[in-house]
């Protein structure tokens, strides 16, 4: 999932990129000669007013609670995927959300 901030808000995708996609493309398709004539002010306007657009909470990454899955170690040598524990999480977070904003 593609999370992106714009003026203060977040943009999440409500069931993954693929139908975000999809439903993307089909609503600009159907309805791009409406949208043309719009300004990205209101279009803004309007993805926050549907509750498209959230207005993101400051959080701080020692708020991530969770420890390490030993048993996930475990379940991966028996060629067994585990679900991800909250440490995991809070590493790709951090990984991939928060490092690079620095660049």
């Amino acid at each position: 999932m593609h999370a992106r901030t714009f003026g203060g808000h977040i943009v999440v995708p409500s069931s993954g990129v693929c139908s975000s996609k999809l439903y993307a493309d089909t609503l600009f398709s159907t309805f791009s000669s409406h949208l043309s004539n719009r300004s990205i002010e209101s279009l803004y306007e309007e993805l926050v007013e549907q509750g498209i657009i959230k207005k993101v909470q400051n959080v701080k990454m020692s708020e991530f609670e969770g420890e390490y899955s030993y048993l996930g170690t475990t379940l991966r040598q028996a060629n067994i995927e585990p679900m991800p524990s909250l440490s995991d999480v809070r590493r790709v977070v951090t990984e991939f959300g928060v490092l690079p904003l620095g660049k």
